[in-house]
């Protein structure tokens, strides 16, 4: 006797998360619908329904999912409070571009689809920005009352820093992150960052 249960009853969100980014992968945000995802899972749409209540509810789980993803190991850089702040800045920035990059290079068509569905709902990737440079403030806070750098407003500088790596992390910026050229740039914009935060003129 096949004691497995039907596919609807084993529905979960992570299930249906992970058949949507396949969805997306290969049809893309325009294309793809709450009835590919059912029809991928053997479900009905309505089943999808009862864990998120639109398309644009499942996307936007679907996106948040991606970022949080994208997060996490900046979180932990933030977290190795034993590493001094100009070190633990440097590293948060390395990481940052090289796991864009990676993105980039190994999916490019889901990358630019996750592109197409922040153009859509800027609010969800302003929320992202902040959480980064939240973390960026959070290390400079550190540093500051420990004494390492000199800042009068750690989250302005944050900003500052957010700003100087912009094309180190924007997605239209993604066809220069693959040469040769990219990680001796950043290194000198990262030399340039740790002088500044050090120097008392910020």
């Amino acid at each position: 006797m096949n004691s497995e249960r039907p596919p609807s009853e084993q529905l979960t969100p992570e299930r249906i998360l992970s058949a949507a980014v396949e969805m997306l992968r290969r049809y893309g945000p325009e294309k793809t619908t709450v009835r590919d995802v059912a029809g991928a899972l053997g479900v009905t749409h309505a089943a999808i329904y009862r864990h998120f209540s639109s398309k644009n509810d499942l996307r936007a789980a679907v996106a948040e999912q991606w970022l949080s993803a994208f997060r996490a190991p900046l979180q932990e850089i933030v977290e190795r409070t034993a590493l001094p702040a100009e070190e633990r800045i440097a590293l948060w920035i390395q990481t940052m571009f090289l796991e864009k990059r990676r993105r980039a290079a190994e999916e490019p068509e889901l990358f630019q689809t996750y592109v197409k569905i922040f153009a859509a709902d800027a609010g969800a990737l302003d929320g992202h920005h902040e959480r980064l440079k939240a973390q960026l403030s959070a290390i400079l806070a550190q540093g500051v009352a420990e004494g390492q750098l000199k800042l009068s407003d750690p989250d302005w500088a944050a900003h500052a820093v957010w700003d100087a790596v912009a094309c180190f992390r924007a997605p239209h910026f993604a066809a220069q992150w693959a040469g040769p050229s990219a990680e001796p740039r950043l290194a000198r914009v990262i030399h340039l960052i740790q002088a500044a935060l050090k120097s008392g003129a910020l």
